[in-house]
């Protein structure tokens, strides 16, 4: 064997330098790899897109099925998964109703199975599987890996036929299946679970990237399931109201009037039955005796007097109203009419008075008014829930809706879900002065020695002398003289307040006092659907 030549060495094992070398100087897996990349963006994109596109399908939706029909349609479509169906929980929170179902039509998988035997109408019971129960508590997806397991949980959940479910297992095609759970909220303030959306594949693993994907279209689907629970509550409500005011009027034209005469000595000609059996008319003495006048209100008393004495002049009393108490002790509102009957010489020898009971009349149309005006803030504060809005802008016309309806000059949303328990945090304000602004900032999350962050009621403070000195020197630089706050609710639970200024005293009836409870039950639902669309804000 020859010795190796000095100048012409053998080829020894390349370095890691001479392998990156190696691979630049190859253009053409260079342009493999960037080609690959550029495939990879692409598809990113334009899934993106898909999802964004089916979001705001869902969106604009004003019914559960048809919401239900669009996210099925987009899981087949955009993911690998070959079919889903969404069921909707009922009032009971564990009975779930079928709504809609999507799969691939040359498959014989679980959702056309179930579409053929009508197994997505039938009402399932959650309770029977531990795993569903958990699962929306937690918000964690729920998977079966194995067709047995797949079958087994859909026989606990309906309790179909055996003869049944023993076909279904031997015609689906699949092997993995997972339940997608529905909600809204977190596991911090609370969860309201709303449905569960099956999916099944034919492939026997999970790609992340569908998941992810499932998990944003599930989102989007419960906010705008959500939204339109609460615009079927709005219109429950108009409804009720509608019922209301025809019953009222019903009331109303089958009252029957009091009637009742005197000659022109005082004396009692003729009393119906009506006025005699409501006991409040005296029936000795003229229509407006001492007995009767004495029941009267003190400050339609006058009033009364001067129109009874106009009847000697010929001036009759047209549609004027006074409360009168019964002798229950209630006060009534009574409407009087009159009419003046006279000889051939123009003298009154007759005067005969319609009276009639107004009270549920006036009561119905002030509760109809009330009414009007909660529906309209409700529908203000539904409409900032469907709006392609912002989280800050969510927040600011929520509080403009509160100044608008009471007169404050400014306002702030004071939320109590900090990190512990009775923190505050200050989430959005309007026409709040910066100074005020940078105080509430510097002194939170500690709470001001005041009732404004307690209790679940509307309250009005006007003795700022109880405001700690360093917020009250704040409050009348700005000329605040009065402050307003509203508890807002979400599950029976305070989440926090709106905290309005007044530069004016502020007087809150018993109506009005009711639609700032119900406005701030409803701004509850606006706070969590408003850090709902800050989670899915680019950042």
């Amino acid at each position: 064997m020859s010795a190796p030549d000095p100048e012409h060495p053998p080829p020894g094992p390349s370095s890691p330098e001479d392998d990156r070398r190696s691979s630049r100087s190859i253009p053409g897996d260079r342009v493999s790899i960037f080609d690959e990349e550029r495939r990879r963006l692409k598809h990113r994109l334009e899934l993106q897109e898909l999802v964004h596109t089916f979001s705001d399908q869902m969106r604009s939706q004003r019914s559960i099925d048809n919401i239900a029909r669009v996210l099925t349609d987009a899981v087949v479509e955009i993911t690998s998964f070959r079919n889903a169906m969404l069921s909707i929980l009922e009032e009971d929170g564990r009975t779930l109703i079928g709504v809609s179902s999507s799969g691939h039509k040359r498959t014989l998988e679980i959702g056309s199975r179930l579409a053929k035997y009508s197994i997505h109408r039938i009402q399932c019971d959650l309770s029977t599987v531990p795993a569903y129960t958990e699962a929306l508590t937690t918000g964690e997806i729920v998977y079966h890996g194995t067709k047995e397991e797949i079958v087994s949980t859909l026989s606990a959940l309906t309790g179909l036929n055996p003869g049944i479910l023993e076909i279904i297992r031997r015609t689906i095609r699949m092997n993995l299946a997972l339940s997608v759970p529905l909600y809204i909220g977190d596991r911090e303030t609370g969860m309201v679970p709303l449905g569960v959306m099956g999916i099944s594949s034919t492939k026997t693993e999970v790609d992340p990237e569908d998941v992810r994907v499932v998990q944003i279209l599930a989102d989007q689907a419960s906010l705008a399931i959500h939204n339109v629970r609460l615009f079927d509550r709005v219109r429950r409500q108009a409804k009720r109201a509608e019922i209301s005011e025809g019953r009222i009027r019903r009331i109303m034209d089958s009252a029957h009037d009091m009637i009742i005469s005197y000659d022109d000595s005082g004396k009692v000609k003729f009393a119906n039955n009506a006025i005699q059996e409501s006991s409040v008319y005296s029936m000795e003495g003229e229509l407006i005796d001492k007995v009767t006048l004495d029941r009267v209100h003190p400050d339609d008393q006058a009033r009364l007097v001067e129109a009874y004495l106009g009847l000697h002049d010929n001036l009759s009393i047209r549609g004027m109203e006074y409360r009168i108490r019964e002798p229950g002790g209630d006060w009534l509102t009574h409407n009087i009419n009159t009419a003046l009957v006279q000889d051939e010489n123009g003298k009154v020898v007759e005067v005969v008075a319609f009276i009639r009971d107004v009270t549920l009349e006036r009561y119905g149309e002030k509760e109809i008014v009330r009414r009007n005006t909660e529906l309209e803030i409700l529908n203000a504060l539904l409409t900032n829930l469907t709006s392609d809005i912002s989280y800050r802008e969510m927040i600011d016309r929520s509080l403009s809706i509160i100044t608008e309806f009471t007169g404050a000059d400014m306002a702030s949303f004071i939320s109590m879900t900090g990190p512990i328990e009775g923190e505050l945090n200050a989430v959005g304000h309007l026409w709040v002065p910066d100074e005020l602004v940078e105080l509430m900032d510097e002194r939170f999350p500690m709470k001001p020695e005041t009732n404004l962050f307690t209790g679940t009621d509307v309250q009005v403070l006007t003795d700022l002398d109880i405001i700690p000195p360093v917020y009250r020197a704040q409050l009348e630089k700005n000329g605040i003289e009065c402050i307003l706050s509203v508890p807002v609710m979400l599950k029976g639970e305070v989440v926090g307040y709106v905290i309005g200024g007044l530069k004016g005293p502020l007087e809150l009836d018993e109506e009005s006092l009711a639609i700032l409870r119900a406005v701030g039950d409803q701004l509850g639902v606006v706070f969590e659907t408003a850090k709902l669309m800050l989670d899915k804000e680019p950042n």
